[in-house]
């Protein structure tokens, strides 16, 4: 099964009035991003929290799933979304 990012707790967003979720999973240098609403298209970035190796890419929510290629390297991460309208998802993660 893969390793979800935050425990079993999606990826929430800092302001704590807004509720929308996003789960994250990695598996096998994928990054599977699972959607329950549509937040339109937002930027995905990753960086290596040891050697500031960073990974960007794309992704749109409208199809509830999207997957982001990054590193299969041990360490550990942090992945950050950003939204169109300026929402911002964020969370760690460690590959061993």
């Amino acid at each position: 099964a893969p390793d979800p990012i935050i425990g079993n707790k999606p990826l929430r967003p800092r302001t704590p009035d807004y509720c929308s979720e996003i789960s994250a999973y990695y598996q096998n240098g994928v990054i599977y991003l699972q959607f329950s609403e549509d937040l339109g298209c937002m930027d995905v970035q990753v960086i290596n929290l040891s050697t500031g190796e960073q990974w960007n890419d794309g992704a749109c929510s409208d199809s509830g799933m999207e997957t982001v290629s990054v590193s299969s390297a041990a360490g550990s991460y942090a992945i950050t979304l950003t939204t169109d309208n300026g929402s911002t998802y964020s969370g760690e993660y460690t590959i061993e």
